[in-house]
């Protein structure tokens, strides 16, 4: 089993949050009782903690787990949250991530992406690439265009 994604719809401090988390079962079987637990920590502790309620996970397939998180007497701030899943007799898994928390936004950082509250994305990679793609597809344009006149040219003599 593996931490695929979180997904965090509407932040606000102080309130319970609402977390949807994507994992993916890998093996060939399906995983019955699994879920997720969660450690918040600050450099004192831990902060909070929370679990989901436990569900099967067919074989090679996702399934998003709904997770509460009271974030009544956290405080804005940078905390280490280890998202672990459990999964019967069959093991754990853990990844360590990190949640900038302030008043009205969580923004997780740690699987390979930049997840931020309210389902918006760090895009500007994404802009980048289709960017970079756009140029790459005038430039070869442009040469087939010109090697095409340079051929008319030649065939024409």
């Amino acid at each position: 089993m593996q931490l695929r994604d979180i997904y965090v719809s509407d932040f606000h401090l102080g309130e319970i949050v609402k977390l949807e988390i994507l994992v993916e079962n890998n093996w060939d079987k399906e995983i019955n009782g699994a879920y997720i637990v969660a450690n918040i920590y600050d450099g004192d502790g831990e902060v909070s903690n929370f679990e989901s309620a436990s569900h099967s996970v067919g074989a090679k397939s996702k399934y998003s787990f709904n997770s509460f998180w009271d974030t009544a007497g956290v405080l804005p701030g940078t905390y280490v949250a280890d998202i672990g899943i459990s999964y019967g007799n069959d093991g754990f898994s853990k990844e360590s991530l990190i949640f900038e928390v302030s008043e009205d936004n969580l923004k997780i950082i740690g699987l390979g992406e930049v997840i931020l509250s309210g389902g918006e994305r760090d895009s500007d990679s994404l802009i980048i690439i289709i960017i970079v793609g756009i140029f790459f597809v005038l430039v070869n344009l442009l040469w087939f265009l010109w090697v095409r006149k340079k051929f008319k040219k030649r065939s024409r003599k």
